[in-house]
């Protein structure tokens, strides 16, 4: 099983920075995930929420500023003094630092608008693109995501609420459309019996987000593909014991 950095290590960097980002390859992840928006002068920037004020130092629209001006946001102060001056990056700041064997889960969270600036980020990487994979929570737009980008594997994310009703139908729909994987929330109802089902049907699944070595353990006797964590240290060193 592959741990991948929640936001990068975001239990002790602030997330979705380069900063959190270095700091989880440092922690001995095999991959992060990250959040992405479009700005109004069309630049895909990394960042969860749809404004800075939670994280940030003032409060700017992504969708309604541009990436200079989000620049100047310190997205690094809330966390700390030790994270003051942290900037918020673009898909490409992350990318470019990253190694090629990486895995870099890319979650939309906007819609289809992000999919033809995503394709050009990625073609302007070439042969230096890491191992991207496209992941959300809209169906719709990752099946355009699928066709946009056709080289990426393409994850459906779907909500505990969801997996608590039964992963059948998630299956079902997530081949219809041709998706590569399913993103489940960890909780409860994600029995070995429900990723069992997952793999039979010959789709990857990718567990977001926990934190708890002994369920890690579990999920890896179950041979999920790629658990998401906030603390990729914690984590590493519960599978390797």
């Amino acid at each position: 099983m592959l741990i991948i950095g929640h936001r990068g290590a975001s239990h002790d960097a602030p997330e979705n920075t380069l900063a959190a980002f270095r700091l989880a390859w440092e922690q001995g992840a095999d991959g992060i995930e990250l959040d992405v928006h479009l700005t109004a002068d069309g630049q895909v920037v990394v960042h969860h929420d749809e404004d800075t004020s939670r994280t940030g130092d003032r409060r700017l629209s992504l969708r309604k500023s541009t990436m200079s001006e989000l620049r100047n946001v310190d997205a690094g102060a809330w966390m700390g003094e030790r994270w003051k001056g942290e900037r918020i990056p673009t898909l490409g700041d992350v990318l470019g630092e990253t190694a090629r064997e990486k895995a870099v889960f890319v979650e939309i969270k906007c819609g289809a608008e992000i999919l033809d600036p995503l394709a050009e980020v990625m073609m302007s990487l070439g042969a230096a693109m890491p191992a991207v994979k496209l992941v959300g929570f809209d169906a719709e737009t990752m099946s355009l995501a699928g066709e946009t980008l056709p080289d990426l594997p393409v994850f459906w994310n779907v909500a505990s609420a969801q997996v608590r009703t039964g992963v059948e139908p998630l299956i079902d729909d997530s081949v219809r459309r041709g998706f590569n994987g399913l993103g489940l929330a960890y909780c409860e109802s994600l029995t070995p019996a429900a990723i069992r089902h997952v793999h039979d049907a010959g789709l990857e699944c990718f567990v977001w987000c926990a934190d708890d070595p002994e369920v890690a353990r579990q999920l890896d006797a179950c041979s999920v593909a790629y658990l998401a964590t906030n603390r990729p240290a914690l984590i590493r060193r519960a599978l390797s014991g």
